[in-house]
């Protein structure tokens, strides 16, 4: 044998003994399995561990969660004391005593070499209630123990009308990430104890297909089947989602040749004329074209109204007076900065949702900002639309008509600049405020940069009487207004 083939012998015998040292621990380290622990306080995770085939978790890991806790070690001894009780372990036993209860198992505790003690994962909810007298919820396929009661229960109804709606009540506010594919809405729960009393309903209905629940690496998932595209919406503060059926596309007809309109969102403000008042009933009045290009204006989406009152904080204080007050404010703003602005509604008057996209885009809005409040948490949320980013070979497919559906795909990277302006115009008048995409009616059908706020109370005043503050209202809908005057500086430069 040549003295080459020695060598190379010897460097994969090396790397087979590498390898077999690497590969366990490298195996090991990708399955580490977590407990997911939710107490009041927040979520937390402790390892998992297997012995004897079977998981087990450190009970010095987990106390922490139930109150203050005491340890001795006297030899084979560990005693570890939640405030006023104390439990006896012994490494090898079957059983252990926690107060006066004695508790047996079918496998053995175990004591390592650094004292902690190992106990089977399935005898956490015993151990805990005499810890604690109160019995935790432990779902062992999903690694998730719930304690102190904070496992939230979701109460689901199909509300069969035509077509059929299905409402999702929770015991407090959610905050989901949506994500929306067609027919399909799955909602994600990453920081909510989120429960479902069952895996999967299944519907006999026309649009309501089926509601299923999973719980992957911690999460909590809620995804929703629909036989046509959903719609998803918030009511009572974000304690209530409502799937419905999205509007159906509008039929429009192929209008007489003119000469073509700007195809850039940003027109240079010229004055206005007005459409006659019998254009559009039940809309307002906006800018009218003037040789082909429509004049910039914000129009500006007051949510709820009318029938619809959005979430009720009281009697007399719902979400409606809210969105309608804070419009009115940031029309003031935007006209102050010399930008037109219009309101879909400046008094308490139903407007369905695909008339508000409808309103915008008819009229070529410049921009497009709809206005909800009640929360959760505090602050200011920015949405943009979750819709797929703009595929060049539908567009080429679809000749001169764009599908309703993906008419906001072209105006996606526009509308995050205009809500990254948004938080942070926010952030500079100290009010909390984060960007995000969802699925929220109407910004997917809009054509044109559209944002949607959400105003909860101020950090300062987390109350209704903080969000019904005018001067804190006024400062949402200054920064708004400056929001827009940035988004547009950035616009135009753009365009150079």
């Amino acid at each position: 044998m040549r003295s080459t083939d020695v060598r190379r012998l010897a460097a994969l015998a090396v790397l087979a003994v590498l390898v077999a040292a690497v590969l366990p621990w490298v195996t090991r380290s990708a399955e580490e399995k977590r407990l997911y622990v939710f107490t009041p306080a927040g979520i937390s995770s402790i390892s998992i561990t297997d012995q004897d085939r079977h998981e087990y978790i450190a009970l010095q890991d987990l106390l922490p969660n139930l109150g203050q806790v005491g340890i001795r070690r006297e030899r084979d001894v560990v005693r570890l004391r939640v405030g006023a009780v104390e439990g006896e372990f012994r490494d090898g036993r079957n059983r252990f005593r926690i107060g006066k209860m004695q508790v047996e198992s079918a496998l053995k505790v175990r004591i390592d070499e650094s004292g902690r003690v190992l106990v089977p994962l399935d005898l956490l909810p015993e151990i805990i209630k005499q810890y604690t007298g109160a019995e935790p919820e432990l779902r062992l396929a999903s690694h998730k123990l719930y304690l102190r009661g904070v496992a939230q229960y979701v109460s689901i109804e199909l509300r069969r009308t035509d077509p059929s709606t299905l409402v999702l009540t929770f015991p407090v506010a959610v905050s989901p990430n949506i994500t929306n594919e067609g027919g399909r809405v799955r909602l994600s729960f990453t920081h909510e104890p989120v429960l479902m009393s069952a895996d999967r309903i299944d519907y006999q209905d026309k649009l309501i297909q089926s509601i299923a629940f999973s719980e992957p690496n911690g999460a909590s998932e809620i995804t929703v089947q629909g036989a046509a595209p959903l719609l998803t919406g918030f009511s009572e503060g974000g304690r209530v989602i409502t799937l419905s059926a999205a509007p159906a596309p509008p039929k429009i007809a192929q209008a007489p040749a003119q000469p073509p309109p700007s195809t850039s969102p940003i027109a240079a403000p010229v004055t206005p004329g007005r459409l006659p008042a019998t254009a559009s009933p039940g809309l307002p009045e906006t800018p009218l074209p003037v040789h082909g290009v429509v004049p910039f204006f914000v129009m500006i989406d007051p949510g709820h109204g009318g029938d619809d009152s959005g979430a009720r904080f009281s009697e007399k204080f719902q979400e409606k007076d809210v969105t309608l007050a804070i419009a009115r404010r940031l029309r003031a703003e935007l006209q102050d900065r010399g930008i037109t602005a219009v309101l879909l509604r400046d008094s308490d008057t139903t407007l369905p949702l695909e008339q508000r996209a409808e309103g915008a885009n008819l009229r070529r809005a410049g921009m497009f900002i709809s206005l909800h409040a009640g929360g959760p948490g505090v602050g200011v949320r920015v949405y943009t639309a979750l819709v797929p980013p703009a595929d060049p070979k539908v567009r080429e497919q679809a000749g001169p008509f764009i599908p309703w559906q993906s008419v906001h795909a072209a105006f996606l990277d526009k509308s995050r600049v205009l809500g990254e302006q948004m938080v942070s115009e926010l952030a500079g008048r100290k009010v909390d405020a984060q960007l995000m995409p969802a699925s929220i009616a109407p910004l997917s059908r809009v054509a044109s940069p559209a944002v949607a706020l959400e105003v909860a109370p101020p950090r300062d005043n987390p109350s209704l009487d903080g969000l019904n503050a005018p001067a804190y209202q006024q400062a949402v809908a200054q920064a708004a207004a400056a929001a827009v005057v940035g988004a547009l500086a950035h616009m135009l430069e753009e365009h150079k």
